[in-house]
């Protein structure tokens, strides 16, 4: 189990002031995802329209 205020202190960041920047994607992509979640931060996954994305949390459809 991880001490969260343990690694803020090591890094000197604090949750809210990290954000996730994914594609969203299956495998690693999604479990980095899944562990932002769980530990609060924000999450954006960027995406394009018939691409397959697991991740639908801070989904953000790119154009052209």
């Amino acid at each position: 189990m991880r001490d969260s205020s343990r690694s803020e202190k090591q890094i000197g960041m604090k949750v809210e002031e990290c954000i996730l920047f994914s594609g969203g994607a299956g495998g690693a992509e999604a479990e980095f995802g899944a562990d932002a979640e769980r530990l609060g931060l924000e999450e954006v996954n960027f995406s394009f329209e018939g691409h397959n994305h697991v991740r639908e949390r801070g989904l953000r459809i790119l154009n052209d």
